[in-house]
């Protein structure tokens, strides 16, 4: 069931970036590794694809929504494994684990056109 709007989804995206770049202090994992820095790139890289893409929160607007989702879970996953993959979970893990499962969650319940373009497509 989508329940989100494109517009939520937007809003959701910056502060998504903005804890992801902050996560480490605020979690108390800011030691230089990768377990630091993956996060603050992935809060980067989130808020220029949301500059980019092509629905309320965009500027740019030159990635299609769905192309957005698709990024979105894809880094999901990435930060979920990271731990593993990268070899630091023995010193921390779960602030990318829950991080990473928080824009999968989303993006499955976000409706993927944005509202006005419902209603211009709707029959009368």
């Amino acid at each position: 069931m989508r329940i989100i709007s494109t517009r939520t989804h937007a809003r959701l995206d910056y502060m998504y970036g903005i804890l992801l770049i902050n996560a480490p202090w605020i979690f108390r994992f800011n030691d230089g590794t990768v377990a630091e820095w993956l996060p603050v790139l992935m809060g980067v890289a989130m808020i220029f694809l949301s500059l980019f893409t092509h629905y309320e929160g965009g500027v740019f607007r030159a990635i299609s929504f769905k192309t957005h989702l698709l990024l979105d879970i894809t880094g999901g996953l990435i930060l979920m494994a990271a731990p593993w993959l990268f070899r630091f979970s023995h010193e921390v893990f779960l602030p990318h684990l829950v991080l990473g499962v928080f824009p999968v969650v989303v993006s499955l319940v976000t409706k993927t056109v944005p509202y006005n373009r419902r209603i211009a497509y709707s029959v009368w």
